[in-house]
């Protein structure tokens, strides 16, 4: 399915304020930007991937990204999506698994 420009804009403006949702301390809304996040990652992958492949090289999650071949850089979406990954809800923590191993399942299919 091809996607236009305004579905582009759309998948980058939801990416963008799931990625902000996940930097708040409120576990409902981390818990809707990982619901947000997989779900695009899963049915737009292509806008998902442009979108969080954008590299920031002061990153406290440099092995991780050195580990999947980014070098001594990582992406936002790792760098947010690790501290949720600990979070006290059990749900969070799932739905958070859920969105990295789908963002995981992109990179992949991107480098083979």
């Amino acid at each position: 399915m091809a996607m236009g420009a305004a579905n582009v804009n759309y998948v980058e403006f939801e990416v963008t304020r799931a990625l902000e949702w996940l930097t708040t301390t409120q576990s409902d809304q981390r818990l809707a930007a990982c619901l947000t996040l997989k779900e695009l990652a899963l049915n737009a992958p292509t806008a998902f991937y442009s979108k969080t492949s954008q590299l920031t090289s002061s990153s406290s999650n440099a092995a991780t990204a050195a580990a999947i071949g980014h070098g001594g850089s990582s992406s936002e979406f790792l760098d947010h999506i690790f501290p949720v990954l600990q979070d006290q809800q059990p749900i969070v923590r799932a739905c958070a698994a859920d969105a990295l191993s789908q963002c995981l399942k992109i990179v992949m299919s991107s480098v083979l």
